[in-house]
């Protein structure tokens, strides 16, 4: 028969483990081996331009992704495979 102290014991080794084993799942980070492709369009002026389309190119896959330009002349694509890309930058004026 166990003791009163043997069973409290074993009873805060079993809730230290739990805490330690929630504590390592939540600190291990996503392995992500996607990217992002950043960046702002400017004139000469270094003034923000709107609304230009910027050309994503992936030439080994052979795709293309299209976005515009928000106010402050910033893009962004994400979740890109690794490799090498095109960026063109078309705006019209």
């Amino acid at each position: 028969m166990k003791s009163k102290f043997e069973n409290a014991t074993q009873v805060f080794g079993l809730i230290i483990s739990i805490i330690a084993v929630l504590l390592f799942v939540q600190s291990i980070p996503a392995q992500e081996t996607r990217g992002v492709i950043k960046g702002t369009v400017t004139d000469p002026n270094n003034a923000p331009v709107p609304g230009a389309s910027v050309k994503i190119i992936d030439p080994a896959r052979g795709t293309t992704l299209d976005l515009k330009t928000n106010d402050d002349g910033f893009f962004q694509a994400n979740y890109l495979f690794p490799g090498t890309y095109q960026i063109v930058v078309e705006t019209t004026g």
